[in-house]
């Protein structure tokens, strides 16, 4: 294809890694999991996973379907939680996939006095919300962007690549080439390769046009900061 004999200028580095979508896509969530890893290993150091916090985790998942049996567990027992038990509480329901009581506990630190905006949040609800795609967690996540914006923060560089490779893999090309223009605008770190990786996902689909524009803001990345990646600078 037109692209792809284009890309035959590069070096071949360059090559090697927009044809090796497989490597690329393990080298994208290899760095992905390091950025998550230490808010995790962070949590579990938190002395906040007492019987007290289990326990109100268990009476909210029994209580999820029932709007008046949860405020009152919110009422009762959410209320008297400390900081770090709150936050424990959430990185629980996030890892646990209930979105809906992680939700409703991120909305409860976000009212704390001591709650302090933090990419990491955000970037953990999208990334649980990419795995489980459908229109409303779509949805969802385009708010987490805009939220996380109004908060002064600047979305980490996977809070866009993580919905994107998830769009790629539901065939969701427009919201997929929506996310990609936020992601080009915002001021974000950016990985050249996952224009790489983005231009041949778009060539693969047909999508010629969204793959040149692609390729040639590739071009523009890789002559500002050249072929260095985020991949290579872990």
């Amino acid at each position: 294809m037109r692209i792809l004999r284009q890309a035959r200028a590069l070096s071949t580095g360059a090559r090697a890694a927009l044809h090796d979508l497989p490597q690329l896509e393990r080298s994208f969530d290899s760095i992905k999991r390091r950025l998550l890893m230490p808010q995790e290993v962070e949590t579990r150091r938190i002395p906040s996973m007492s019987l007290e916090t289990v326990s109100v985790a268990t009476m909210m998942k029994k209580a999820k379907g029932d709007p008046d049996r949860l405020k009152s567990v919110l009422r009762t027992s959410v209320s008297r939680l400390l900081r770090e038990e709150l936050m424990s509480l959430f990185w629980v329901f996030v890892r646990a996939k209930e979105m809906d009581l992680a939700e409703l506990i991120f909305g409860l630190i976000r009212k704390e006095s001591w709650y302090k905006p933090q990419a990491s949040l955000y970037l953990h609800l999208i990334t649980a919300y990419s795995e489980r795609l459908d229109s409303k967690a779509m949805e969802r996540i385009f708010q987490l962007l805009d939220e996380s914006e109004e908060e002064g923060l600047i979305p980490n560089v996977f809070s866009f690549q993580t919905p994107i490779q998830a769009c790629v893999s539901s065939t969701d090309f427009d919201a997929c080439m929506t996310l990609y223009d936020r992601m080009h605008a915002s001021t974000c770190r950016k990985d050249v390769r996952f224009y790489m990786y983005l231009t041949r996902k778009f060539e693969e689909a047909g999508l010629l046009d969204e793959a040149q524009k692609v390729y040639e803001h590739y071009l523009e990345l890789r002559n500002t900061q050249g072929l260095r990646t985020l991949v290579e600078e872990e």
